[in-house]
């Protein structure tokens, strides 16, 4: 139902883009940014996949199931960050943490805006 929402608003936006050049441009942009973004996301989730498997591999004495720790990697790469006291007793740990939050939080965003910026220009 609400993918049916959704999909019906983007159809939506793409007949109104008619009447309105703006609208017709912001819409060329948004477009072409997705399209663009498809190999990104493809590297962005394959890295959190790696990352969600070596912290599974790296604390075999917790009790987490593979779907909570990549709960836990998806929330770090949006910039949820655990307390001190959650990693501090494992150095591997803290090691993959700042893998993810150096990799994933800075470089793969500067990536992101870069490819937004191009994309706007070239539009």
């Amino acid at each position: 139902m609400s993918a049916g929402v959704f999909f019906s608003n983007i159809r939506f936006m793409m007949h109104m883009a008619v009447f309105n050049q703006k609208f017709r441009i912001m819409v060329r942009i948004i477009i072409q940014a997705f399209t663009d973004l498809v190999v990104f996301l493809i590297v962005l989730y394959t890295l959190l996949l790696i990352l969600t498997i070596c912290s599974y591999v790296s604390t075999p004495d917790e009790k987490l199931t593979l779907g909570e720790v990549l709960f836990n990697c998806y929330t770090i790469m949006f910039g949820e960050n655990p307390t001190y006291g959650d990693i501090k007793d494992s150095p591997p740990a803290i090691f993959l943490y700042f893998i993810a939050t150096n990799f994933q939080v800075i470089i793969c965003l500067n990536i992101l805006i870069s490819i937004v910026t191009d994309n706007y220009d070239n539009i």
